[in-house]
């Protein structure tokens, strides 16, 4: 089954947004793909975001913690 996608006007300025930021747009469009074509996405089960926030807060009480532009650099090339 093959839907129809309609950008809003909030998705049309969100996606001007992440082109500004240099974003890797890809990923976002082969997952709009694949909800049109009907099908699902992987996703976490309930306990996996869970079990990753309380670990992330233990290291961050402890200090152990990465700064976040190491974090947010590593998730940004996981896009590309």
């Amino acid at each position: 089954m093959k839907y129809e996608v309609k950008f809003t006007n909030q998705f049309k300025k969100d996606l001007k947004l992440a082109k500004k930021q240099s974003r890797n747009l890809d990923k976002l469009f082969d997952a709009v793909n694949i909800l049109a074509d009907g099908g699902v996405l992987d996703a976490m089960s309930d306990a996996e975001p869970n079990a990753n926030l309380i670990h992330s807060y233990e290291q961050s009480l402890h200090g152990e913690g990465r700064p976040f532009t190491e974090v947010f650099d590593k998730l940004e090339k996981n896009f590309k």
